[in-house]
C-alpha cells in the first residue's frame, strides 16, 4: 500500500482521507475537486473521505490530476508475454516492463493504476494500459481458477 501526502492507493482506487495526516496548503483544494468529482459520480464519498476508483484515475484530464496531485502517466512499454502452452494448465501471462529501446524494469510494483518503480518514482497508468493490464490478470486468475477446479490436464 503506497501513502502520499493527499491519499492512499488502496485495491479499488486512490483513498483521500477527510482527516488528513499532513495538513497542506492544497488540501481545501483537492477536497472541491473531490467534492466536485463526487458530485458528478465518478467519486464514492465514505464516512471517512473519498475514493477515486482506479478506472476513473485513469482517465483524469492532466488539471484534474494535478489538482490531485496524482502521479503522472507510466511512460514507458508494457510487453506481454506467454508461458506454456495454451490449453494446459501451466498457461499464463506475464507483464514485462521496458524502457523504450528494451531495456527491463526490474522489482516494478502495479496495484491498480499506481506502478511503483522505487520509494521515490511511481506513475499512474493511463486508460488503454490499465485495460490491457486488468486484462491479463483477470485472465491469469480465470486461468488459476480452473487449473484449481482441476479442469485442465
Amino acid at each position: 500500500m503506497a501513502i502520499h501526502r493527499c491519499w492512499i492507493v488502496q485495491e479499488t482506487g486512490y483513498f483521500f482521507p477527510f482527516l488528513q495526516t499532513e495538513q497542506t496548503d492544497e488540501w481545501p483544494f483537492v477536497r472541491a475537486q473531490l467534492e466536485t468529482l463526487a458530485s458528478e459520480g465518478k467519486v464514492h464519498e465514505t464516512v471517512d473521505g473519498f475514493l477515486l476508483p482506479h478506472a476513473v484515475a485513469v482517465s483524469l484530464e492532466t488539471e484534474v490530476s494535478d489538482i490531485l496531485e496524482l502521479p503522472a502517466f507510466f511512460p514507458y512499454e508494457i510487453m506481454i508475454r506467454s508461458h506454456g502452452s495454451l490449453g494446459t494448465s501451466s498457461f499464463r501471462y506475464k507483464l514485462e516492463y521496458r524502457k523504450h529501446g528494451g531495456a527491463s524494469l526490474y522489482g516494478v510494483a502495479v496495484q491498480g493504476s499506481y506502478v511503483r518503480l522505487s520509494s521515490k518514482t511511481d506513475y499512474r497508468l493511463n486508460e488503454d494500459q490499465y485495460a490491457l493490464v486488468s486484462l491479463v490478470e483477470e485472465s491469469n486468475q480465470e486461468s488459476q481458477k480452473i487449473r484449481n477446479r482441476g479442469e485442465i490436464s
